[in-house]
């Protein structure tokens, strides 16, 4: 399976011009530099692991594989996350649903007593933890349109400003949250791109004041309340976060070598694009997401 997923992943971004390409004065292509990336990701071990050629299968351990000094330089480059986002983006799964987003986050927890400096205290699965959170934006084929990662601590409303100003006007028509998302700026945002945001109001929210609040924000309540109902493929969400942590070469805990928050960004952008793989996958065989 690791094989499949790898050869599909490298046929994709063979096909992206600047993954072809070679930087001046380097021996290797930004898509060695990839490959490298990927077959440790998709075997969960380090990169030095993986620019061993004794971890490579026998047939293709001819392949330009770079040393770990010339890894490490060439991760930094902002190309690579281009290519990963542009590698992500080309991996979408057709069929029905693209019209309705779902926004949420998932924790990513280290151990607490880990140094890393980047790592904060906050919110997690059955109280506090440390480490980081993906903040995603998918639609009802889990496909992802935007994501985020951040230190635990940062609240979610500013990642999702920022990935719901990442989407093309009329990308969808509803974009579905908790009541962690229920705030005007986020309603103004996304209804500035045609979309509608719905997220049910906290139980201790106060009374509403019209002419202090934004008409999408004003529009979501009178919606929610002849419909309660529309929210309700909001949980969606919590499936793809569950698939990707539940399939070979997943998006599970942060291994001890992922650490820092370029580094953890990183390995998670291959994540999804191998989570984007099982996807197409599973779509083309007609399997359930």
């Amino acid at each position: 399976m690791e094989r499949e997923l790898f050869t599909n992943l490298m046929d994709r971004l063979a096909r992206l011009q600047q993954a072809r390409q070679r930087p001046p004065k380097s021996t290797y292509t930004h898509l060695n530099v990839l490959a490298v990336m990927l077959w440790a990701a998709l075997h969960d071990r380090p990169i030095s692991w993986a620019t061993q050629r004794r971890n490579w299968p026998a047939h293709d351990r001819t392949r330009p594989l770079p040393s770990n000094a010339t890894m490490t330089r060439r991760l930094r480059q902002p190309i690579i996350n281009d290519l990963l986002e542009q590698l992500i983006a080309s991996m979408t799964a057709a069929g029905q649903g693209q019209r309705t987003l779902l926004i949420d986050g998932r924790p990513l927890t280290i151990a607490r007593h880990s140094r890393d400096t980047d790592a904060r205290y906050g919110r997690a699965a059955g109280g506090m933890g440390k480490g980081y959170k993906l903040h995603q934006i998918v639609d009802l084929q889990g496909n992802c349109k935007a994501w985020r990662v951040t230190p635990l601590n940062v609240n979610e409303k500013q990642p999702a400003l920022q990935m719901i100003e990442q989407l093309a006007p009329n990308q969808a028509d509803t974009l579905l949250a908790d009541n962690n998302y229920d705030a005007n700026k986020l309603y103004e945002a996304a209804g500035q791109r045609g979309i509608q945001l719905l997220a049910p109001r906290r139980a201790n929210a106060k009374r509403i004041i019209i002419n202090r609040q934004s008409v999408w924000r004003l529009r979501a309540i009178q919606l929610l309340a002849d419909d309660p109902g529309l929210l309700a493929p909001r949980r969606f969400i919590e499936t793809c976060f569950a698939v990707q942590g539940n399939t070979i070469g997943g998006l599970g805990p942060l291994p001890n070598h992922i650490r820092g928050l370029k580094r953890v960004t990183r390995w998670v952008a291959v994540k999804l694009a191998i989570d984007a793989a099982h996807r197409q996958r599973r779509n083309q065989r007609g399997e359930a997401a």
